[in-house]
C-alpha cells in the first residue's frame, strides 16, 4: 500500500480523534502554544527506522 493510499484510509473520525489528542497535549504543554502544528502520515522502514515518505493531512 502506498503512503497516499494509507493517508486516504485515515477516516474523518480518526482525524478528529487525532486532532482532539493533539489539542489535549498542547493544553497540558503550554510551551507548544502558538507553534505551527500539522498532522503528518509518515512511512518508516528498517532498523534503525528510516523515514521513507511523509504526507501532510489536510
Amino acid at each position: 500500500m502506498t503512503i497516499l493510499a494509507t493517508a486516504a484510509a485515515i477516516t474523518n473520525k480518526k482525524q478528529q480523534q487525532m486532532c482532539f489528542s493533539a489539542e489535549m497535549f498542547i493544553a497540558k504543554n503550554a510551551q507548544y502554544e502558538g507553534c505551527d502544528m500539522q498532522m503528518l502520515v509518515i512511512s518508516v522502514d528498517g532498523n534503525p527506522p528510516v523515514v521513507e515518505e511523509c504526507v501532510v493531512l489536510d
